[in-house]
């Protein structure tokens, strides 16, 4: 894949929280940029304050990352190069949806500096740096 092609083909989710200070569904969506096909299950703790919230600006730094984890899915992009995505999650929280991540059809690049072997066990590859 030649680098233009792989500009115009990939979805970039930093660690810090981009949200704006209306609801989830804008929020995902980017007011209606994609459609909401596909999406991971938000975990049950966290689920109706995040699909009730009217400012996703003022959820937690979890939550917030949780909306970009489904903003960068919803983009249909097939690459998916994610910068610390989970930073403000516990480790449970970080694993159980990274196994739903990794169960995409996408290539997933991410960057981490978790080095628990159990979570590392959930790629294909790892690259130390």
């Amino acid at each position: 894949m030649v680098l233009s092609s792989i500009k115009r083909n990939h979805f970039y989710n930093s660690q810090f929280s981009n949200v704006f200070s209306v609801n989830y569904a804008n929020n995902v969506t980017l007011f209606d940029s994609f459609t909401i096909k596909e999406e991971i299950s938000l975990p049950e703790k966290h689920k109706n304050k995040i699909l009730k919230s009217d400012n996703c600006s003022q959820l937690s730094g979890g939550q917030k990352q949780m909306i970009k984890l489904q903003r960068a899915i919803l983009s249909q992009m097939p690459i998916l190069l994610m910068d610390e995505p989970f930073s403000a999650m516990n480790s449970e929280l970080e694993i159980d949806l990274t196994k739903k991540l990794v169960q995409l059809d996408k290539t997933i690049i991410l960057v981490s500096h978790n080095t628990n072997p159990d979570y590392l066990n959930l790629f294909d590859e790892v690259i130390y740096l």
